[in-house]
């Protein structure tokens, strides 16, 4: 998977609704950190994580539209 800071695609790489739960499980590991990283008042790294956040929870809501919808990285089909 890529999770730029613009969110944009990574058309080498496909993403499909099967790798659902390691992301799911990935996000709930990030957030965790994140929140410790703001604890600890990492400012840098927690603005990093925050990013690859986004970055996981776009390619979850990209996952969850019909086929015939998604984009071709995300297992879509025409």
């Amino acid at each position: 998977m890529c999770f730029t800071k613009d969110n944009g695609p990574c058309h080498k790489l496909v993403t499909t609704p099967e790798h659902a739960p390691v992301i799911v499980a990935t996000l709930r590991d990030l957030q965790k950190s994140k929140l410790i990283a703001e604890e600890q008042q990492w400012e840098r790294y927690a603005t990093d994580l925050g990013d690859q956040i986004r970055g996981m929870e776009q390619v979850l809501t990209e996952l969850n539209v019909p086929d015939e919808q998604r984009p071709k990285n995300r297992g879509g089909r025409p």
